[in-house]
């Protein structure tokens, strides 16, 4: 929630203060000048507009969505319904020809360690 953003900032300029305090990091002061009250205001704006929203947030916080939702809506509703398949139980198995070119690269890459050990 864009509520959120004053206490972001602040664990960042956290952050940060303890990258310069302890490692001397070089970039710390410069991100430690970006980090200060018009930061706050600036993402507390993003937080809160609706168009910037990715799919997993326009998802949580029930807008619509800012692109064609329709293939995430209809997987939405298949792992909802009764015996839908969720996201955890899909598998992938690799075609013939990807396991035959996984083999070809491993095979390839044994030949050249053994070649690199001489």
């Amino acid at each position: 929630p864009s509520d959120d953003a004053d206490g972001i900032i602040d664990d960042c300029t956290a952050f940060y203060t303890f990258l310069k305090r302890v490692y001397k990091h070089s970039i710390a002061d410069e991100c430690l000048g970006i980090l200060n009250h018009s930061a706050k205001k600036k993402l507390r704006d993003v937080l809160s507009d609706a168009s910037k929203f990715g799919v997993g947030k326009s998802v949580i916080s029930g807008n619509d969505f800012p692109i064609d939702s329709t293939p995430y809506l209809e997987l939405l509703a298949q792992m909802e319904s009764p015996g839908g398949v969720g996201l955890g139980h899909t598998v992938v198995k690799p075609t013939k020809a990807q396991k035959s070119n996984q083999k070809k690269k491993r095979k390839a890459a044994q030949k050249s360690r053994k070649k690199n050990r001489r």
